[in-house]
């Protein structure tokens, strides 16, 4: 569209000019720092979760070289209210520091642990347009299908805010204990079909990552804390889910 396109070129323009700033020193040295410090040169408003950062086109951040993944968006399971709380409260275990936590990654149709007990992959019901997380135990039987996503939920979380992604790229150093980040490359994309993200989901080349643990202080001290359940793309894989858009 018209406004997409002039969306993108104003972009563009504000881009270039922070490409050209070099280093830039952050405020602090939190792991979410250089995305917010990309905000505010981009003066974008952070409380818009469920739309597009930049009006039409959402920014996605990679500075790191460990992290190989891009964040797409949050769904947790809508097959259930409080289902995060229900898996939770099943498969937790302790950590390191006896801490009740349920941290695991499903990457498709590929059996994967959750904890020594017990291990889930994904199926999908494409019959019923769900995708279903099966839970198996130690003798590899199926003990809960219980979790799923419906592929409206999905399809919705997708097109309402990732039609259009500018994904840029840079590097990040510590110099006298100060952060600093640069943003050297963008690009930018438009979302393919939905059932590319089925098939990439499917294969496990979207992962979907669970991450509860519990607040250690203040009134909700002890209870769980649900960070989300992200679904995120390996970045070389971001072409099998977008198509790259040149601009003049």
């Amino acid at each position: 569209s018209v406004r997409s396109y002039s969306d993108k070129k104003v972009e563009k323009e504000k881009l270039d000019k922070i490409k050209n700033l070099g280093w830039i020193e952050c405020e602090n040295k939190n792991k979410s720092v250089t995305g917010k410090t990309l905000e505010n040169l981009l003066e974008i408003n952070p409380d818009n979760f469920e739309i597009p950062d930049y009006n039409t086109v959402e920014i996605k951040s990679k500075v790191s070289k460990r992290e190989n993944y891009i964040d797409l968006f949050c769904a947790t399971p809508d097959s259930y209210v409080l289902e995060t709380k229900r898996l939770y409260d099943k498969y937790a275990y302790l950590d390191s520091n006896n801490y009740k936590i349920l941290n695991f990654v499903l990457y498709g149709e590929f059996l994967k642990p959750i904890n020594n007990k017990y291990s889930a992959k994904l199926r999908i019901d494409y019959k019923n347009k769900k995708v279903i997380m099966e839970v198996y135990n130690k003798n590899n039987e199926l003990i809960d299908n219980l979790s799923s996503w419906s592929f409206e939920l999905l399809e919705e979380k997708l097109c309402r805010k990732l039609n259009y992604v500018c994904l840029v790229e840079g590097d990040k150093k510590f110099s006298h204990n100060v952060l600093y980040v640069r943003y050297d490359k963008y690009k930018f994309y438009k979302l393919k079909k939905f059932s590319n993200f089925i098939q990439l989901l499917k294969r496990g080349q979207i992962r979907i990552s669970f991450t509860l643990g519990v607040y250690k202080s203040g009134s909700k001290s002890g209870k769980m804390h649900d960070h989300g359940t992200q679904f995120s793309i390996r970045k070389e894989n971001m072409k099998l889910l977008f198509d790259e858009i040149k601009l003049e």
